[in-house]
């Protein structure tokens, strides 16, 4: 382990330590569901995109269990958007700030509060305690149990991250069946993608394909070079392909760079897209080739097929696991190191073009 990561441990304990009497007064005062006096639920999952697509199948049980209950969704203005339209969820608020979470939490009575936090962070499982909530559910790590009155999960184990968020209502005797992320677009927004392709020259014929190059972290990113040799591989080999390259606002170079690049008039590069306009244009493609990000998860959630790979991530945790999902890459001695940046970088450096090209192959002709 790092000197930061064994410096946030000792953070951890210490903290838990301060909080023990607080505690064992919540182990006190546990409480177990009615059911049928849940009427308005809200999940708190502020943060990141793929974050929000993994937490879908728990909707998903919530609406199944909770048939008549309200189902709102604390998001960011990052993430609030990916759920839209999601038919297990009847809102969504975006988190401003605490004193607004508090007036819109005195104008509608939470009853249910769910941190869907898989971490050590306290402040989502505080703000299951501003909402009011009659109860309150989380996973219990380091003394953020002394927010909730119900027995939770406790963070740790090793399973998919989907499995992680749906021990929250195993915790409350819920039988879980569905697992798989599932998103949700209008019929406006499919028409409305389709439309945006005619008006740019590409006609129903086109083989579609998605590269998502960017990431939130460098050291999860593929060599861009190597992104735009599996571009020219690709239109090579298939001349009814349409490469349509995508990347969010902090990416905007490396998405010049592939303009500047790929000059063949099938390649679309995008700029300035939202984010249920890249939802939609994806989900008319046959395959998506990402790093690990919210664009995988999403083209997942969206059932299109992927190739992808996950570097500094631990595979066990992130892996997409959709029967129509590729994961490309060697495990190597140092997986997962959840590094920002590395200097060796072997887990990505040893994924060759060739690599991906076989497994994209495999997808497009899957998919014909």
């Amino acid at each position: 382990m790092t000197t930061r990561g064994l410096l946030r441990e000792a953070y951890l304990v210490l903290r838990f330590c301060g909080l023990l009497s607080l505690w064992v007064a919540t182990r006190l005062t546990l409480k177990k569901v009615h059911f049928e006096t849940v009427r308005t639920i809200l999940v708190v999952r502020h943060d990141r995109i793929g974050d929000m697509v993994l937490t879908t199948p728990l909707f998903q049980v919530l609406r199944r269990v909770f048939v008549n209950a309200r189902i709102i969704v604390l998001g960011s203005r990052v993430n609030a958007a990916v759920v839209e339209n999601h038919p297990c969820v009847d809102e969504v608020m975006v988190f401003e700030d605490e004193k607004r979470f508090r007036q819109f939490c005195r104008s509608v009575k939470i009853d249910l509060a769910i941190d869907a936090y898989y971490s050590y962070i306290f402040r989502p499982a505080w703000m299951t305690v501003v909402s009011g909530a009659r109860y309150r559910l989380g996973f219990e790590k380091a003394g953020r149990e002394i927010c909730f009155n119900l027995s939770g999960p406790r963070e740790g184990g090793q399973q998919h991250m989907v499995d992680h968020l749906l021990d929250l209502v195993r915790s409350l005797g819920v039988a879980v069946q569905d697992k798989q992320p599932r998103l949700y677009l209008s019929g406006t927004e499919r028409q409305w993608a389709g439309d945006f392709l005619a008006h740019e020259g590409i006609g129903d014929d086109a083989i579609l394909v998605a590269f998502h190059p960017g990431a939130y972290y460098p050291s999860q990113r593929w060599p861009l070079e190597r992104f735009i040799a599996l571009g020219q591989r690709l239109l090579d080999a298939e001349p009814a392909a349409r490469l349509l390259v995508f990347g969010g606002p902090r990416e905007n170079d490396l998405l010049e760079q592939v303009r500047r690049t790929l000059t063949d008039g099938r390649v679309k590069v995008f700029l300035g897209l939202g984010l249920r306009q890249f939802m939609a244009l994806v989900s008319l493609c046959r395959a998506s080739v990402c790093n690990n990000s919210g664009a995988l998860h999403i083209s997942c959630g969206l059932g299109v097929p992927t190739v992808s790979w996950l570097g500094p991530a631990d595979p066990v945790l992130w892996r997409p696991r959709g029967p129509q999902d590729i994961l490309v890459g060697k495990q190597v001695s140092c997986q997962p190191c959840y590094r920002d940046v590395c200097g060796r970088h072997r887990c990505l450096l040893d994924i060759t073009v060739d690599d991906v090209w076989k497994a994209l192959q495999k997808q497009l002709s899957s998919t014909s």
